[in-house]
């Protein structure tokens, strides 16, 4: 809950003239951020430990130095938030923290270019499906899976594609 919302109806309770009314909307209120905060520290506690640990391990793979400590000044909030929303992704697609980490290291070892960027690991996340998407097997359309087959089809080979 934003500090803004909070305030607006903190003063909508101190406006309120009936007594009953006031207290029940300080009651809604309270229960309100009571569950908020819990969320918080839910979340804190889900994947603290995790981003914690990546966020060493990317400055140590950095040396210290990682490219989005250039010109920001809230650069670690700015890399917890993309690890802990990289966690969520692997996770939703049952992949754990080592499979992250060895995505991002393979992910460094590509040549240069506009894929590899400058590196950081918000640009492992903005090109993250395109990775994923040139790892898996060639997509071919079910209309044309027998095209192909007859194209690759040289003529020593045993079986015939059709």
């Amino acid at each position: 809950m934003r500090h803004e919302t909070i305030l607006k109806r903190l003063t909508e309770i101190l406006q309120e003239k009936n007594g009953k009314r006031a207290k029940e909307k300080l009651i809604r209120l309270v229960e309100e951020l009571s569950a908020y905060l819990q969320r918080q520290e839910e979340k804190k506690a889900r994947y603290g430990k995790a981003i914690q640990h990546l966020m060493g391990w990317y400055l140590q793979l950095w040396e210290g130095n990682p490219p989005e400590k250039v010109g920001r000044a809230n650069w670690q909030d700015i890399v917890g938030k993309i690890l802990r929303e990289l966690i969520i992704i692997y996770e939703q697609n049952s992949l754990g923290v080592d499979d992250l980490k060895k995505d991002y290291e393979d992910f460094l070892k590509l040549r240069e270019g506009w894929l590899k960027g400058d590196g950081s690991i918000s640009r492992f996340k903005a090109v993250l499906p395109n990775l994923k998407q040139t790892k898996g097997s060639k997509w071919v359309s079910p209309e044309n899976a027998r095209g192909i087959d007859k194209y690759l089809w040289e003529e020593g080979d045993d079986e015939l594609p059709f």
